[in-house]
């Protein structure tokens, strides 16, 4: 899967990065499912530029699936917090798309092979 980062108020830093890769490449084992031309968006940034305290990190997944964008959006108390629970919520998107598609697959192969019986 190929993703891009944005920074928004905040400056990203190599380990920030880094830990950020590692995250999004946990995800590649799930979305291997829809292919390999996925693109994926991930943005970090600060949710308000004069709070120090408390949820003021956000972070943003947005991922290409064939015929749909999945989305998951969390804030926390730091970078790493909040791409934490992004991480897990686009992972929840990404299994209940893909069972989603494979259910329809087997529900159309299901009335495909009851047409041939009639």
């Amino acid at each position: 899967m190929k993703y891009a980062m944005k920074a928004t108020d905040i400056e990203l830093t190599a380990s920030v990065e880094e830990y950020m890769a590692k995250k999004m490449a946990a995800l590649d084992k799930v979305a291997g499912h829809f292919g390999e031309a996925l693109s994926a968006h991930v943005e970090a940034g600060r949710t308000t530029r004069h709070h120090r305290t408390g949820d003021v990190f956000r972070v943003e997944i947005m991922i290409h699936v064939p015929g749909k964008e999945l989305r998951a959006e969390s804030v926390g108390k730091t970078v790493l917090e909040a791409m934490d629970k992004a991480q897990e919520d686009m992972r929840t998107e990404l299994e209940r798309h893909k069972e989603k598609s494979v259910d329809a697959k087997k529900r159309g192969g299901a009335e495909l092979k009851q047409m041939l019986r009639e």
